[in-house]
């Protein structure tokens, strides 16, 4: 009788890292080199894809790849004088399951030191991985813990708050349909140091122009802040420097105009441990706008000569144009100038007229 298979079966979990085995009955003389064969199926129907590396064995150990699809193993008998009989066929009635979602490892890599960014690295299992969750941990010396809150990510960076605690981390894992599996919490490292004293970012703010006010932003890390250094500079074109006297804020005089500003921060620790400096400039001064910011004539005398007393402002200086009137009435039209007036002589009004840097601006009558 030709050879065949009298039956064929399948033993296993259809399961994510399980192992299958084929297991059939031979009939019809004496076996010879039977053929044996595992494929992958997207459906039932489809004549499936071969797993290669599963060719020729009884055995095959299911992988993350194949969730979701069907297994199916084919034998062909062969008789030892090569005749071949009709091949059977074993399909699993179920897709391939996802495991549970298992941690296998996770590590707590970095060190306890203010400003370190500290990283879970787990290694899962179970399907496709979700929206696994993580909690970190603070924990002092009594024993007294609590979570940190907002932090959820696989990664946490060390603040000045954490100091003297210790920290650890706890990973749920969850598979992309939502499954969670067991928590794994790591041990607790510290206690936490503080980092170095350093800026970890300085900003110039405020209106770059003459009469302006410049407003420096330092971002301080490592351990407790104390009497940080803040030094201001005027830098000019040829590289000379003079150092202004200021605190946190600059008032912008005439003399800073067309040159620059520069901050240099140097952190220091309350414990009185100095870091590096940090340094930032701002862009070159640029003048004010022109216009009078006073203007007064002197007591007037008969056959006296007078010159108007003024204060300007707006950079350097141009000419200015001025004005004279004699008047037996105020000048109500003169809105947009700078007017400044005397005591009456002969009976009439004198006053005089500023022109600034072709520039008319009404301050103040100071009659």
């Amino acid at each position: 009788m030709p050879p065949s298979l009298n039956f064929l079966t399948v033993t296993g979990e259809f399961s994510e890292d399980q192992m299958l085995t084929a297991s059939y009955g031979y009939i019809g003389g004496y076996e010879g080199n039977s053929l044996y064969s595992w494929y992958l199926h997207e459906t039932e129907d489809d004549e499936g894809s071969p797993l290669s590396e599963a060719s020729g064995l009884l055995q095959y150990r299911i992988k993350k790849e194949d969730v979701g699809k069907f297994v199916s193993f084919k034998c062909i008998p062969i008789r030892n004088d090569g005749i071949v009989g009709e091949p059977g066929v074993f399909m699993g009635n179920d897709r391939v399951t996802p495991g549970n979602p298992t941690v296998l490892s996770l590590e707590l890599n970095g060190e306890a030191i203010e400003g370190t960014t500290m990283v879970a690295n787990r290694r899962y299992w179970g399907g496709e991985e979700g929206d696994t969750v993580f909690r970190w941990v603070l924990t002092s010396s009594d024993g007294t813990w609590n979570e940190i809150e907002g932090a959820t990510s696989s990664s946490y960076s060390l603040k000045c708050d954490d100091i003297g605690f210790y920290v650890s981390v706890s990973c749920e894992p969850v598979r992309i349909d939502g499954v969670h599996g067991s928590l794994v919490t790591t041990e607790a490292i510290g206690p936490i140091i503080p980092g170095p004293p350093a800026c970890r970012s300085l900003e110039l703010a405020g209106s770059m122009l003459e009469g302006g006010r410049l407003t420096s932003h330092a971002e301080y890390t490592g351990g407790v802040k104390g009497n940080c250094i803040q030094q201001w500079f005027r830098s000019h074109d040829d590289g000379s420097k003079d150092e202004l006297i200021a605190d946190e804020c600059l008032d912008l005089v005439l003399a800073d105009v067309d040159c620059r500003i520069e901050v240099i921060f140097t952190p220091v620790r309350e414990d009185g441990v100095q870091g590096s400096p940090k340094s930032v400039s701002s862009d070159t001064i640029l003048p004010g706008e022109p216009k009078g910011v006073s203007l007064v004539i002197p007591e007037c005398f008969e056959d006296n000569e007078i010159s108007p007393i003024k204060a300007y402002f707006g950079g350097k200086e141009g000419t200015g144009k001025y004005t004279w009137f004699r008047t037996t009435e105020k000048l109500d039209n003169l809105e947009p100038e700078l007017v400044a007036s005397c005591s009456e002589v002969v009976g009439e009004t004198l006053c005089v007229l500023l022109l600034i840097a072709s520039r008319l601006l009404l301050l103040k009558d100071l009659c």
